[in-house]
């Protein structure tokens, strides 16, 4: 019995996992766009909840992108800055895609505490 038990768990020691990979954010690094393999506002999870409120409930999140926007970074004088977010958004009743770009104007409120 011990020795079934053994073979049916390396059995599925070999099977492949898949899973799907996050996309990051863009950085842009003199003067060429980068992906970002992190999202910085996930880091703070008070920051991650007011952006989760504050981006519209017909966000279009996929499993590649399980916070539903894509931010854009730029170093300037040392300090990584937000340039504008970016969400995908699907109309229900048209039954299209669309992407919302939140520019720093909009977003101010809910970084206050980092300017």
């Amino acid at each position: 019995m011990r020795i079934l038990v053994i073979a049916i768990l390396l059995s599925l020691v070999g099977l492949p996992v898949k899973a799907t990979g996050q996309s990051g954010d863009i950085i842009r690094l003199e003067g060429e766009e980068w992906d970002l393999m992190a999202k910085p506002i996930g880091y703070d999870s008070l920051l991650y909840m007011r952006m989760k409120d504050f981006l519209p409930e017909n966000i279009n999140w996929s499993t590649g992108n399980y916070s539903g926007y894509t931010a854009f970074w730029e170093i300037r004088d040392g300090y990584l800055c937000l340039q504008r977010v970016e969400a995908d958004i699907y109309d229900e009743v048209s039954k299209k895609e669309s992407t919302r770009v939140y520019e720093v104007k909009e977003l101010q409120p809910l970084f206050a505490a980092y300017f």
